[in-house]
């Protein structure tokens, strides 16, 4: 659901909602009776639609630390794109306390200080959004050419 987000085949992942929707209802783990509104969360973020994104999110949310991440960093992205930084910040260092592995795989750290920096510039604490950004450059030093714009981006803001 999150490729086909990405890719804007809306239509598809609404019908992949309404699948994991059914398929939740059977299942004993409290996670994946919410699923399908992190899916629906995508498509409204995809329409712009932020506000109604945002309580899609929360409505995904089992746990911010140790539940499924990706929820958390959609969930930043849109309270950014409502300019809401604080919120994000708050959100966005949940998943900084959760473990490395299981649920911390669908996420990875240097994406959750990238995105604190954005909110912490959003927020006008200048020092805080350095201080993830040089992490991002850090981390990404010899990263693939495709992180190779995130990185700099990072190096630019971490040097200034």
């Amino acid at each position: 659901g999150t490729s086909l987000a990405e890719a804007r085949d809306h239509e598809r992942v609404r019908v992949l909602a309404d699948s994991v929707e059914a398929t939740g209802r059977r299942s004993l783990f409290p996670r994946d009776r919410l699923l399908h509104h992190f899916l629906r969360g995508l498509v409204l973020a995809g329409a712009g639609r932020h506000e109604d994104a945002v309580r899609e999110f929360r409505a995904a949310l089992h746990s911010p630390s140790q539940g499924y991440t990706r929820i958390i960093y959609e969930l930043g992205k849109s309270l950014l794109a409502l300019h809401r930084p604080a919120e994000a910040i708050g959100i966005l260092r949940a998943p900084l306390h959760g473990g490395l592995e299981g649920s911390g795989l669908y996420l990875t750290r240097t994406e959750v200080h990238e995105l604190l920096a954005r909110a912490f510039d959003a927020a006008g604490q200048r020092d805080s959004a350095a201080a993830h950004y040089a992490i991002v450059a850090r981390v990404w030093r010899d990263a693939d050419p495709p992180l190779a714009q995130r990185r700099d981006a990072a190096q630019r803001y971490a040097a200034r």
